[in-house]
């Protein structure tokens, strides 16, 4: 499955700097959503409707997204889908279940530790570092994401990109790790083994979703966005400085 990510993942990253090459001679489609980011607030951050409320725009508009995205070239906006892909995806996901352990099952890591007593690392004497690193991660990844909601106004294309799963899951598996803790402490014996579980069996998942995010991001989208998609001056500073924002620098 991995080496199936790789070559999904290098075919991808082969086809749209094709696009962009293919696209030099010619102009860029305009899009009917509207104003683009760049013209609403010198920040790039569209909040001349923040106060509205969210609305999914299912019909035929170029691919804008409450103008949001109106910027990039319309083939990154609107399909087609590769049959390529389509059809290595569904391999790489049939060969996951295929190939799972037999049985599946995952060290409640927690609930064992706390059990054996092996814990001596303590914060202040009372909490395990262990647990205490992961209530930390749980209250910043909520602290983020209000924060985004204040701020940004609607962030409701975040919890289903690929970019809020992984930074939900993230902070989910330590906010459940932390409860586990907390239950097994308390004596909530079933309880703290099952969250313990639960927390073990996302782990793997949690971290790899972190680095694919952080490093398709940062070493392959934003330089290409940055120097192919979007024209040097005031929108190319604009984006940097969207891009190195809070809510962007946390999440990436």
């Amino acid at each position: 499955p991995l080496f199936l990510a790789v070559i999904i993942s290098a075919h991808s990253v082969l086809n749209m700097f094709d696009r962009l090459s293919s696209q030099n001679a010619k102009s860029r489609p305009v899009s009917r959503g509207g104003a683009t980011p760049y013209h609403r607030r010198e920040s790039f951050i569209p909040q001349a409707n923040r106060g509205k409320q969210f609305k999914w725009l299912i019909y035929e508009n170029n691919g804008s997204y409450n103008g949001w995205f109106d910027w990039l070239p319309i083939w990154m906006r609107v399909g087609y889908f590769s049959p390529f892909v389509i059809v290595s995806l569904m391999f790489f996901y049939s060969a996951i279940f295929w190939y799972r352990p037999q049985p599946l099952h995952f060290e409640a890591t927690v609930y064992e530790t706390v059990i054996s007593g092996k814990e001596v690392d303590y914060f202040l004497g009372r909490m395990p570092k262990t647990a205490a690193a992961d209530l930390s991660i749980f209250l910043w990844g909520i602290i983020v994401v209000a924060h985004a909601k204040m701020t940004l106004g609607s962030i409701g294309a975040f919890p289903i990109s690929f970019t809020g799963w992984s930074w939900l899951l993230l902070s989910s598996r330590a906010g459940i790790e932390f409860a586990a803790w907390a239950a097994t402490t308390h004596e909530f014996l079933a309880l703290g083994k099952l969250l313990a579980m639960i927390g073990s069996s996302i782990r793997l998942v949690a971290i790899t979703n972190a680095c694919v995010v952080c490093t398709i991001w940062n070493f392959i989208l934003f330089p290409i966005i940055y120097f192919f998609s979007i024209p040097a001056g005031e929108k190319r500073r604009s984006f940097l400085k969207f891009n190195f924002g809070f809510f962007m620098t946390n999440i990436h």
